[in-house]
């Protein structure tokens, strides 16, 4: 089983977006070019304190954003469409509400995307090295780095 596709993304509203680490696999396959912008995305994001230390403060003020009608109707748009996850973000941006709902959490769509994929893909990589060397080429040593130096902190900001 590709990890990645266990990572999938679910856009969930009560998690306002709190669609980036979803155990949810998604049926999607490579392009017929063979390339998967998701790890493609993956592989080049660079995780940092800073970025992290945002997504962890963007999920606990989305609770609150999940009573807005129009931001619901946006979001389950978002959660059904059958695309990659950097599309999805992508349509976030798009989308009046959601693109609003971004700007006040002080966070790209983008980065909440990569943010806990990127995490969780590395975390999987440090825990099996040799498997993931083989089947996540897509996983950086050092992103592999980041979330063994920062353990505790990733937990701290609700990526772990």
């Amino acid at each position: 089983m590709d990890v990645r596709r266990a990572i999938g993304v679910s856009l969930s509203l009560a998690a306002l977006l709190g669609f980036a680490v979803s155990a949810q696999a998604q049926a999607r396959t490579k392009n017929a070019a063979g390339f998967d912008p998701d790890e493609q995305a993956m592989h080049d994001y660079v995780l940092t304190v800073d970025g992290c230390q945002r997504y962890g403060q963007a999920m606990q003020k989305v609770q609150g954003m999940q009573q807005d009608p129009a931001v619901a109707a946006e979001m389950r748009k978002v959660q059904d469409a059958n695309v990659y996850n950097v599309e999805k973000a992508a349509m976030i941006e798009k989308s009046p509400k959601l693109a609003a709902a971004f700007k006040t959490l002080g966070i790209s769509p983008r980065d909440f995307v990569l943010i806990p994929l990127t995490v969780m893909s590395a975390g999987v990589a440090a825990q099996y090295p040799d498997r993931a060397a083989k089947t996540m080429p897509y996983v950086t040593s050092q992103q592999v780095q980041f979330v063994k130096d920062h353990k505790d902190d990733l937990e701290r900001w609700g990526l772990k």
